[in-house]
């Protein structure tokens, strides 16, 4: 089962067994009828209300999984990074297509862990201005790792250099 195939990975992050059993129990009703069990069972609000939409992104990350043909690592990645541990598992436990438990085994074991070796710091340092498009910048890098497009800090400060570097307002 995914519980035991999930510990088996040996990771650090801790899932909640009983959001699991909970999010088993509330998945086929009415948002309604989640609430109504919520109510009895006493989830404070703030964790009420993110049960039931986490439960609606289950269903819509499900379907549109199901349907992308041959999605990139970072589609896969764009589409469940905001999912919770307990939600990516749920997943894997009630999907019955093949190609969508890959998705869902690549990004909680591998994908989810990617990170780029540059920084804003590095960024400013190669002259570009502070704000949100070194957020963007540091997005787009990321993309390109989980892609395999860029593979250590030398082919991201590249990267970097022939993609944005003619943006740079003052360049050295």
């Amino acid at each position: 089962d995914v519980v035991s195939w999930y510990d088996l990975l040996f990771l650090e992050e801790r899932y909640r067994i009983r959001r699991l059993y909970l999010y088993a129990l509330i998945y086929q009703l009415s948002n309604k009828a989640r609430h109504e069990i919520l109510v009895r069972l006493e989830v404070p609000g703030r964790e009420h209300t993110a049960i039931i939409h986490e439960l609606n992104e289950v269903k819509e990350s499900l379907y549109t999984l199901a349907s992308m043909k041959s999605p990139k690592p970072s589609e896969i990645y764009s589409k469940l990074i905001h999912l919770r541990l307990e939600a990516l598992l749920f997943m894997m436990a009630v999907t019955t297509k093949k190609d969508t438990k890959q998705h869902l085994s690549s990004f909680i074991s591998r994908l989810r862990m990617v990170t780029i070796r540059l920084g804003g710091k590095d960024l400013l340092g190669m002259g570009f201005e502070p704000g949100s498009k070194i957020g963007e910048m540091l997005e787009d890098l990321l993309m390109k790792r989980l892609d395999g497009q860029v593979h250590d800090r030398e082919s991201e400060l590249k990267y970097i250099r022939d993609t944005y570097l003619e943006e740079a307002p003052h360049t050295h």
